[in-house]
């Protein structure tokens, strides 16, 4: 299953990349208070001399999951997130899976930023979900698109209420 998600953000493209992203604080602060993770770790980080960037990482997400698909996910969801920046064509590519499943649940991403005004910018996220698991196949593949969709809208709003208090020193409400 393939699908796009798109949302305005009060950055421009190189604020996004260069002030807010990769800064541990906001990583921080985006897992543990904008998406309310159980806990998160970040297994490796490498910086390039031109800026590519890599990092993998363990996510322990606090998701709702339907009683349907709890026997396959399990009691201690999480996934392991492998990415790559390239700072050619400020692309954060992921592929994530969950390693209770194996490669029986994938998930791919490409996210990147247009500017769309002085300090806006709209984030795009393309996702290419894939699961084989027979007879919940589509159920999980459901349920993925929901919490994703959630999760990225979470993460938007999250970012934008950051970066008005941590880079334009807005009170917001």
């Amino acid at each position: 299953m393939r699908f796009k998600l798109a949302g305005d953000y009060n950055v421009s493209v190189d604020e996004f990349w260069t002030e807010v992203f990769f800064v541990p604080s906001f990583v921080d602060a985006l897992h543990r208070e904008g998406l309310k993770y159980s806990r998160y770790e970040i297994v490796e980080e490498t910086v390039g001399s031109d800026c590519a960037r890599t990092r993998t990482m363990l996510a322990y997400p606090t998701i709702e999951v339907p009683r349907a698909l709890k026997r396959i996910l399990g009691a201690d969801l999480h996934y392991r997130e492998v990415a790559n920046f390239d700072p050619d064509r400020r692309v954060w590519r992921t592929e994530t899976s969950l390693p209770r499943l194996g490669q029986k649940v994938t998930v791919k991403t490409d996210m990147y930023f247009t500017d769309t005004s002085p300090g806006h910018s709209v984030r795009t996220v393309e996702f290419e979900v894939r699961v084989k698991i027979f007879g919940v196949g589509r159920i999980l593949e459901g349920f993925i698109k929901r919490t994703l969709t959630d999760v990225y809208e979470q993460a938007r709003v999250f970012t934008n209420t950051w970066t008005d208090n941590e880079l334009r020193g807005k009170d917001t409400p």
